[in-house]
């Protein structure tokens, strides 16, 4: 069945990947609780099975309490087709306003798009059918032809703006997999890997926001889903291996035992899960999900497994080879820009979630949240995103409504300042440069683009590669400006 002939094809979890990232025009996303701004909520139910197929009815409702003059809702919808997944129909209303599907092409995600304008109460429920089967690749022997057209492939090995394929990150590919002949050998040696070293950080928002180069400069291999899975599939393509994430949703309890990997009741308001995948010659594209088993590690009651644990052994050799379909896909993009929405590439973390809010006027509540951020990380003695909090601070102070006194321009700078000399202190390159750019912004609208320049060109001057990201993009673009 093609899923263009529906109206609207899903909403599960509604909130889970575009609508909370895109807080400028929405309330609270579920992954990121803001009870004062609005709210969503997301119930499955399994409503059949038959051979082998589970079908699932998932109700969605997302209500923008504190809707602006215009407030848009972009929501991702599932896969309509997959060897795991299939589709059978959807229905939506958008109260007080109106709601399109949006399709563009086979590298961008579907999805829903809503707008209210007036200031009218945002309100929109959806309701979906999707069946799932659970999904595993035949690793006895590799049978799988070679594909007609391997230029398919492509972008399943390019860089993105978090998972970069350069630099340490191909240097750890290279560490890994040394002495490893085959695709197979590979894959397997980075899954062995990501299980032995990384860690889930139950205090991470979300899922996570998968920026892998930063992971590996500070050496903290903590985090999600989100995080843990794209390092995985940064790891392979560095390694020359397509590989891709793929975001959806749990949408019911495990039957494999495994309490940790499935929703306990019929909310899945917060049950968003990415997986990853990853083609291997002669296998075909192998499901893989090394971040489930450190999640076994940690939840699985009584909690804080060993690794000889047997339930993580067991779950370590099924996540290599195989997924449990309790779980609805979504998309496999990356680096996603919402038609109509004012920012740029979707971020998946918390304080871009309150950069955003600065945008709707909201600084003083973002501020807030970057208050709530600041606290949690003095209490947990976790600095490794502090520099961060502080340019995003200093951004804030200078989205404020009204005219800036210059007490708030200084104090901005200062925030710039410490975030620079805090990104340094960490050797954190890439939060020294995202400080850097936000710095020299703001002494060029100061009318000093020569000091602007000096401050900017001392940190673009110490990378070497990777310079199709997007943050050394913009950093080249500034500079350009203030050569002229």
């Amino acid at each position: 069945m093609n899923r263009r002939q529906f109206i609207i094809r899903a909403g599960i979890g509604a909130t889970g990947f575009a609508v909370a990232m895109e807080q400028d025009a929405f309330g609270r996303a579920p992954v990121f609780p803001m009870e004062r701004e609005g709210g969503s909520r997301a119930a499955a139910e399994q409503t059949g099975q038959a051979g082998g197929w589970r079908t699932f009815e998932i109700t969605t409702q997302i209500d923008v309490l504190q809707a602006s003059p215009t407030t848009r809702v972009w929501v991702p919808t599932p896969l309509a087709a997959a060897p795991y997944q299939k589709t059978f129909g959807d229905t939506y209303h958008a109260s007080g306003g109106r709601a399109v599907m949006i399709e563009t092409n086979a590298t961008e995600p579907d999805m829903l798009g809503a707008e209210w304008e007036d200031g009218n109460p945002a309100v929109l429920t959806l309701t979906s059918r999707v069946a799932t089967k659970d999904h595993a690749a035949d690793l006895a022997a590799p049978t799988v032809p070679p594909p007609p057209d391997l230029a398919s492939f492509a972008r399943f090995l390019k860089p993105t703006k978090y998972i970069p394929t350069d630099g340490i990150v191909r240097k750890t590919a290279d560490a890994i997999t040394r002495g490893a002949g085959t695709d197979f050998e590979k894959a397997r040696a980075i899954y062995d890997w990501i299980v032995e070293n990384t860690f889930r950080d139950p205090k991470v928002r979300g899922c996570g926001v998968g920026d892998i180069r930063f992971m590996l400069e500070s050496n903290n291999l903590g985090g999600k889903c989100a995080d843990l899975n794209a390092l995985y599939v940064g790891l392979a393509r560095a390694a020359g291996i397509p590989a891709r994430d793929v975001y959806g949703l749990r949408a019911a309890k495990s039957e494999q035992g495994f309490r940790s990997l499935g929703l306990s009741s019929g909310d899945a308001t917060r049950a968003q899960h990415c997986r990853a995948e990853v083609y291997l010659t002669g296998y075909g594209w192998v499901p893989v999900d090394p971040a489930d088993v450190r999640k076994v590690v940690l939840e699985e009651p009584p909690g804080n497994l060993a690794m000889g644990d047997e339930r993580v052994k067991r779950a370590r050799q099924r996540l290599f080879g195989s997924w449990e379909m309790n779980w609805i896909a979504y998309n496999d993009a990356s680096d996603v820009t919402l038609p109509g929405s004012k920012r740029g590439m979707l971020p998946y973390f918390m304080y871009l979630l309150a950069e955003a809010y600065g945008r709707l006027g909201l600084a003083k509540e973002s501020l807030g949240i970057l208050t709530e951020a600041q606290a949690a990380i003095e209490s947990s003695g976790e600095r490794w995103w502090e520099a961060e909090l502080q340019r995003l601070k200093g951004e804030l102070i200078l989205m404020q409504p009204d005219t800036l006194s210059s007490q708030e321009t200084e104090e901005a700078e200062a925030c710039f300042h410490r975030a620079l000399a805090t990104a340094r202190a960490q050797s954190a390159k890439s939060l020294e440069l995202r400080a850097a750019i936000s710095l020299s912004r703001l002494l060029q609208r100061q009318g000093k683009p020569a000091s602007a320049r000096d401050v900017l060109t001392a940190v673009y001057n110490w990378f070497t590669e990777g310079f199709d990201t997007a943050d050394l993009i913009d950093a080249r673009a500034l500079l350009d400006e203030l050569g002229n």
